[in-house]
């Protein structure tokens, strides 16, 4: 697994925060067929009047798309509201909203019910995820932190195995490792089985559960076991059985991914 494979950093643009500008996010509704209308009006009257955009994105909805962006304004000669009136009058665009905080620097989509593979999903910022990681470590101590929160991991992956699961043993596993990187888990994700069953190593690269912990480690250690019992939890429903899985490289212990070894239990 090269350094060169370690992904790109992708900013959702959902929330934006800095401090002394004018930020300000948006949402409109489009026919497909009007989407280059759309984006066209973005990058070229709306830059134009010195809008930076900070994000676009789009989602299908029915037989519309819903889109969100946000954009800094602080230097901008266009309003928010002039910038809105120019997309409203695009033909098929409609339901054009406009969300500015009364706080400075700081802008968010509202009204949003996420969802990712016809699921309920949230967002988490390495800031909320040293809550789940970290808070029971420090709440309950070591050893009986790291196996809550390997716990936690384990009915995650156990879940998502049971849900893989109805589309065969074969694409399950085939799967999982993209679910777990398109979730922002780590990238890249290689998976080595052994032919004869019983024994998988999975590989990943910017692991975020040690990428967070890193800054409360004192020396070398390895340190994930949410993802850990993520591993256990989806071979359990996808393979059956009952699965130890050790982490054998960390890049809290050197290492330049994290790796681990899982086999079944006899």
């Amino acid at each position: 697994m090269s350094s060169g494979s370690a992904g790109a950093n992708f900013e959702v643009p959902f929330i934006a925060i800095e401090p002394g500008r004018r930020l300000v996010a948006m949402s409109l509704r489009a026919k497909e067929s009007n989407l280059a209308t759309v984006a066209s009006v973005l990058y070229s009257k709306i830059a134009v009047a010195g809008v930076r955009i900070l994000g676009f994105s789009c989602s299908a909805d029915g037989d519309e798309f819903l889109c969100v962006g946000l954009g800094d304004y602080t230097n901008a000669s266009a309003l928010p509201a002039e910038v809105a009136a120019a997309l409203a009058v695009i033909p098929g665009v409609a339901d054009v909203k406009i969300y500015e905080s009364s706080v400075e620097g700081f802008a968010a989509v509202r009204g949003l019910v996420l969802e990712s593979a016809e699921a309920r999903a949230v967002l988490m910022s390495a800031r909320a995820l040293a809550g789940l990681f970290q808070g029971p470590r420090e709440y309950l101590g070591e050893d009986a932190g790291a196996a809550f929160v390997y716990y936690e991991g384990f009915f995650t992956g156990r879940a998502t195995g049971e849900y893989l699961s109805q589309f065969g043993r074969e694409r399950a596993l085939a799967m999982l490792p993209g679910i777990w990187e398109a979730r922002g888990y780590g990238t890249p994700i290689e998976t080595l089985s052994d032919p004869n069953g019983g024994h998988y190593r999975f590989e990943v690269g910017r692991l975020v559960e040690c990428d967070v912990l890193s800054k409360y480690v004192k020396g070398r250690a390895r340190t994930s076991n949410f993802f850990r019992g993520m591993i256990a939890g989806a071979l359990s429903s996808i393979e059956g059985g009952e699965w130890d899985v050790e982490e054998v490289e960390c890049i809290n212990d050197g290492s330049d991914k994290c790796a681990f070894e899982a086999r079944r239990r006899k």
